[in-house]
């Protein structure tokens, strides 16, 4: 796979003259399977358009320097043959607190002998449990009492998930968010936002802020008492 972190706005991926994929949208990192297209020598082209329109972000009236071209790094990622395309873990929102939903997308190749159960664990709340699969998705929901995320106590746990000798590994904060008219709800305790609007942008590397800086913007917002920051057009 070639993993593209930015590419503002519209991409489209060849590899050796083969067309891989297209994406739209600047700030979301893609990837472009290269299965059985690498050579002993390869040539990666991109096109990438970053023309104003209505229906792009910034469109044509936006008050905000439109950067275009390839914007983050670029990873070429070879993973087992067996792998996990896509692994979700969540609080389910049913005012209990205590069910964690995980849902995974595996992928066996074609000919070969099924590899060992999805092996799903979270250590630190004693979780370990093997899972088996429908067409390549993986289900379930386990009940287990959690510490929960919240902005005073930004509490994550990490997860991990194995398929064969595929791992994938993340950190994950378990919490229940709600609107109850005027009113934002963090696991049912009412809570106020005082904060600015930020782009990731600074004068020395545009659109792609360093660690150094992302943290220098979280103690200035902290200066001025803040517990937001509204990262602009930015998932």
């Amino acid at each position: 796979f070639i993993r593209f972190g930015g590419a503002n706005y519209e991409a489209f991926v060849f590899l050796n003259g083969i067309y891989l994929g297209h994406h739209q949208g600047g700030f979301t990192p893609f990837f472009a399977e290269a299965t059985g297209c690498l050579q002993a020598d390869n040539r990666l082209l991109v096109v990438v358009d970053n023309t104003r329109d209505a229906g792009r972000v910034p469109a044509d009236t936006f008050d905000w320097f439109n950067y275009g071209g390839l914007h983050r790094e670029v990873a070429l990622i070879r993973t087992h043959s067996a792998l996990i395309r896509d692994l979700y873990v969540a609080l389910v929102p049913d005012d209990e607190y205590r069910h964690i939903r995980v849902r995974a997308e595996v992928e066996i190749p074609a000919g070969t002998e099924e590899p060992a159960s999805f092996v799903f664990r979270i250590p630190e709340l004693g979780i370990e449990t093997e899972l088996g699969h429908t067409n390549g998705i993986v289900e379930t929901t386990l009940e287990k009492e959690m510490e929960l995320w919240s902005p005073e106590n930004p509490r994550l746990y990490d997860v991990e998930a194995c398929y064969g000798e595929d791992r994938v590994a993340d950190r994950v904060g378990f919490r229940q968010v709600e609107v109850d008219e005027q009113t934002v709800l963090f696991n049912e305790h009412p809570t106020t936002f005082k904060g600015v609007a930020a782009h990731e942008e600074s004068s020395e590397n545009g659109r792609s802020l360093t660690p150094s800086e992302v943290q220098e913007n979280v103690e200035r917002l902290k200066e001025l008492k803040g517990n937001f920051l509204r990262l602009a057009h930015y998932p």
